[in-house]
């Protein structure tokens, strides 16, 4: 009865350590596979896309609105007298100035490793945006401030602080 006790022990002293490897190695891999799984998750990528678009849709409302009211400004100026078509010249000489402006091509580069501040800091002194914290409130609005990349790129003078942001992500 002590030999048959003997050799059951012996047994599992010989057999207990790769019992436990495999058992660590499953739970490992059990881990790693949850992780990933969250990781590259599609979802996450089709609500930052959505986001995106009614956002946009948004942005088109409102311009819409603006121009809306830009042309009824319009006709308010052209009902006016003389005096006002004067001042109308001026205006869309200075139109044409700021419009010739915006057709201006501006290569940046920014540094790998930079942060959204960082990137922000480098639009502005190349006067791409006005205000580095509506740059980073806008990617974190957009949920893009951690997909901003690193490289070269290149803005026209008068692109919108989304298409700006979304080129820098890499979103289309």
């Amino acid at each position: 009865m002590k030999n048959k006790f003997e050799k059951i022990k012996d047994l599992l002293y010989d057999y207990i350590d790769y019992v436990l490897i495999i058992l660590v190695v499953v739970i490992i891999g059990g881990i790693i596979g949850w992780r990933l799984e969250i990781l590259f998750n599609d979802n996450e990528t089709e609500a930052i896309t959505s986001n995106i678009d009614s956002i946009e849709k948004d942005v088109d409302e409102n311009s819409s609105k603006k121009e809306k009211e830009d042309s009824n400004a319009n006709k308010e100026e052209k009902n006016d007298s003389e005096e006002n078509k004067d001042n109308d010249e001026k205006s869309s000489s200075s139109k044409d100035d700021k419009s010739s402006k915006n057709d201006e091509e501006i290569a940046i580069e920014i540094p790998q490793g930079s942060l959204p501040s960082d990137t922000a800091q480098i639009l502005l002194d190349n006067d791409l945006i006005d205000d580095v914290d509506k740059f980073i409130d806008r990617a974190e609005a957009l949920k893009l401030e951690t997909k901003l990349r690193s490289g070269e790129f290149t803005f026209n003078k008068g692109s919108d602080l989304d298409n700006i942001i979304k080129t820098l992500a890499n979103i289309k």
